[in-house]
């Protein structure tokens, strides 16, 4: 049982590569909903921005 890595797996098939890549991109994707987001390139979470709204749809009274 001396066989290589490429007599094992069809590395000269284009369809090996086009269901590694989907396997891929699949893996990616469910990753990115599982893992947290600071884990990924541009994981930042962007600044909340509060809005100055009550429950009533009405801006707050500013005490002075």
């Amino acid at each position: 049982m001396n066989a290589s890595l490429a007599f094992i797996l069809p590395v000269n098939d284009w369809q090996f590569w086009v269901a590694t890549l989907i396997a891929l991109v699949a893996l990616y994707a469910v990753l990115r909903m599982l893992l947290p987001r600071s884990w990924f390139p541009g994981g930042k979470k962007p600044p909340s921005r509060k809005v100055p709204l009550t429950i009533d749809g009405k801006p707050p009274e500013r005490s002075k």
